[in-house]
C-alpha cells in the first residue's frame, strides 16, 4: 500500500489508543519501571488559536508502527488546548497530535520523561507534507516497509527501485527515516534529519548516505549579486564545526557525495578534510551558476561508511574548461600537487613552510633563496591566459607572484611574468622580442597607480587576464574589481610564448625579485576568463563568502 497508512483502525478504552491485534501491556519508553513521570502540554492551530478536540498521542520514541505492539495513550484538548498524560514509565517519547477537522498536524520529539513533571512548549498544528523516498536496488521491497520512529506513520514498499511516499507527514525536520522488512528484526536508517514543509513534498535519494544537506548557491541581490550566467565553475564549499557535523562522517571525508537537485553527481575535490579542527574546504563543480538567482541549490551526502573516495581535483579543474595547472599549496611537504589532469607537479626550495592561508593551507616564503619549482611547464604560445593567485605580503617593492622568465628587459625568450612593481602596482609582462618595454613584440600593463596593495596584513585575490585579440581586453584585477591602469607595446604583435626556463611561483626563474609573505591557491588557466567569473571567484571564495548559503530548513 503506498502513502501513509495511519493507525486510526482501532478503538478506544479508558484514555488508550490500541493497534489492532495488540495486547495492553502499558506503554514504557525505557527501562526504568517507574511510572510517576507526567507530561503536559499546550496545541494551537497554525493562526494562533486555541486548539481544543485535537487527538494527542504520547509514543515511544522507537516505536515501529508495524512491528511494536503496544497500547498508546491518548488525549484530547480541552478548550484551552491543554492536554496531559501521567502515570508514564520513564523514557524517551514522541506527542503526534492531529485536527481531524483542518487536517492539520503537529510532531514533538525527544521527549524525556522520568521521575518528574515535563512541561512542553505550546506545538503548532501546521498543514502537513509528505515524503517521497526513492528505494535504492539492494533494498528487499516485497517485504519492506518504511517508517518514522515514535510515531503511527509508515508505508509499505512493493519492489525494488521505486518509489515510497509517506503523506500525512508533520512539517518540521523529522529526526529519521527507517526501513524494516517483516522478515527480520533488522533495520536501516535511510536519513537523519528530514526537512518537511506544509503541503510540499521532500524528496530522500542516495538512500545509502544517512544525512545530506542543500546548500544555496545565491547570485541574487542577497547574494553574489551576479546577474550573469557562468558555466562550469569550481564552487568552494567550506564546512566548519557550525555548519557540519564531522562526527557524522568519516575520518576522512571519503563519503562524501554532491548532487545537483535532480540527482546528477557533481565532481568535487576535497583540499583540506580536518575533522579533529572540524574545518574542511571542498571544491564542487557546477555545471551552470545563473545569474541573480536564489532558488540554485546542490546537495551535500555523508554518512555512508561503504561509500568510495570520489574527490577527485583533475574532474573539477577541467583541463577542457581551460585549466592548465591548479596548485592549492597546502602540502606539509616538498612536492606540490597540480589538481589537473596535466599532473604539473612542483617543489619546495628554501624556507617555504605551508601556513593556514585563505583556503586551508597555503605556503609562506620568509627568507632569501625560497621559490616554489614546477619546472619546464606551461608554454603559453599562442594562446589567451588568466593568472590568479591569493596573496598576503609580508614587504612592499619589486616581488614575483609567479613568473615562466629570467625577468629582465625583454628578448626573445623573456616569457612572462606576474609581479608587483617597484610601486606596488599589479604588473604583467611578456615578449617574444626586444629590445624595450612597448617595442614590437614586447608588452606589459599595470594596475592603477592609485590602487597600489601596500598592506601587509590583508589577503588579496590578483588577477590578470591577458586577451591576445587586443590590448583593452588585457585586465588586472585586484579583490574582483577591475583596476587595470596602463600599458606598452601592441598584444597581437607578441609572439609564441615558448621558453626553457622553469615556472616558478614566488621567484623569477634566476631568482631574482623574490616574494616574501604568503601565497595561496595559484591557478592558470588558458583562457581568458570574463569579469563576472573573476568576480564570483571572489566573493565565493574570500572571507565573507557571498555565494555559497547552508539553508536552515525549518
Amino acid at each position: 500500500m503506498r502513502g501513509i497508512r495511519l493507525l486510526f483502525s482501532v478503538f478506544c478504552v479508558c484514555g488508550m489508543l490500541f493497534l489492532e491485534g495488540c495486547g495492553t501491556d502499558p506503554i514504557a519508553g525505557g527501562t526504568s519501571t517507574s511510572e510517576n513521570g507526567r507530561v503536559i502540554g499546550k496545541i494551537i492551530a497554525a493562526d494562533g488559536s486555541i486548539a481544543s478536540h485535537a487527538q494527542v498521542m504520547l509514543i515511544p520514541a522507537a516505536f515501529d508502527p508495524v512491528r511494536n505492539s503496544v497500547a498508546i495513550p491518548t488525549d484530547t484538548t480541552d478548550v484551552s488546548g491543554d492536554y496531559s498524560f501521567s502515570h508514564i514509565a520513564a523514557g524517551d517519547y514522541s506527542v503526534e497530535s492531529v485536527d481531524f477537522e483542518t487536517r492539520s498536524r503537529a510532531l514533538r520529539c525527544s521527549i524525556h520523561v522520568a521521575d518528574n513533571t515535563i512541561m512542553l512548549f505550546d506545538d503548532t498544528l501546521r498543514k502537513p507534507g509528505s515524503i517521497n523516498i526513492t528505494l535504492s536496488d539492494d533494498i528487499d521491497a516485497a517485504s519492506g516497509y518504511v517508517y518514522i520512529p515514535g510515531t503511527t506513520i509508515f508505508a509499505k514498499c512493493s519492489e525494488a527501485g521505486t518509489s515510497v511516499v509517506l503523506d500525512s507527514v508533520p512539517s518540521g525536520i523529522i529526526p529519521s527515516v527507517v526501513y524494516a522488512s517483516d522478515d527480520t528484526v533488522q533495520t536501516s536508517v535511510l536519513r537523519y534529519e528530514v526537512p518537511v514543509r506544509p503541503e510540499e513534498s521532500s524528496t530522500i535519494r542516495n538512500t545509502g548516505w544517512k544525512y545530506s544537506k542543500r546548500l544555496r548557491l545565491n547570485t541574487s541581490a542577497s547574494g553574489a549579486n551576479s546577474k550573469q550566467t557562468i558555466y562550469r565553475f569550481p564552487v568552494l564549499v567550506r564546512l566548519t564545526g557550525n555548519n557540519f557535523d564531522f562526527s557524522q562522517a568519516r575520518y576522512d571525508g571519503a563519503d562524501l557525495l554532491f548532487t545537483k537537485q535532480n540527482d546528477t553527481f557533481l565532481p568535487f575535490e576535497i583540499e583540506r578534510w580536518d575533522a579533529g579542527k572540524r574545518k574542511a574546504e571542498i571544491w564542487v563543480l557546477v555545471d551552470t551558476l545563473p545569474g541573480n538567482d536564489s532558488s540554485n541549490s546542490i546537495i551535500i551526502y555523508w554518512g555512508n561508511p561503504q561509500a568510495d573516495n570520489n574527490s577527485d581535483g583533475a574532474a573539477v579543474f577541467d583541463t577542457a574548461a581551460g585549466f592548465r595547472g591548479v596548485w592549492h599549496l597546502g602540502e606539509n611537504s616538498d612536492t606540490l600537487y597540480d589538481a589537473t589532469i596535466n599532473r604539473f607537479h612542483g617543489s619546495r626550495h628554501g624556507e617555504v613552510e605551508p601556513s593556514l592561508c585563505m583556503i586551508g593551507y597555503g605556503q609562506t616564503f620568509d627568507s632569501n633563496e625560497t621559490y616554489c619549482e614546477m619546472g619546464n611547464v606551461l608554454n603559453p604560445g599562442g594562446g589567451d591566459l588568466t593568472i590568479s593567485a591569493w596573496v598576503k605580503r609580508s614587504a612592499t617593492g619589486l616581488q614575483t607572484i609567479m613568473a615562466k622568465s629570467n625577468g629582465g628587459k625583454p628578448n626573445a625568450s623573456y616569457g612572462w611574468s606576474l609581479s608587483f612593481g617597484t610601486t606596488d602596482q599589479l604588473h604583467f609582462f611578456t615578449a617574444t622580442a626586444g629590445p624595450s618595454w612597448g617595442s614590437s613584440g614586447a608588452f606589459d600593463f599595470w594596475s592603477k597607480e592609485e590602487a597600489p596593495v601596500t598592506d601587509l596584513t590583508v589577503w588579496h585575490y590578483v588577477v590578470a587576464v591577458i586577451d591576445r585579440s587586443d590590448n583593452t581586453r588585457c585586465r588586472t584585477y585586484i579583490d574582483g574589481v577591475d583596476v587595470t591602469g596602463g600599458s606598452n607595446g601592441d598584444i597581437t604583435q607578441v609572439g609564441e610564448l615558448v621558453t626553457t626556463v622553469p615556472l616558478r611561483i614566488g621567484a623569477e626563474a634566476d631568482n631574482e625579485c623574490q616574494w616574501t609573505g604568503s601565497i595561496d591557491e595559484c591557478v592558470i588557466s588558458g583562457t581568458a576568463r570574463s569579469e563576472a567569473w573573476i568576480r564570483m571567484c571572489y566573493l565565493n571564495q574570500g572571507p565573507d563568502d557571498r555565494l555559497v548559503e547552508f539553508i536552515r530548513e525549518w
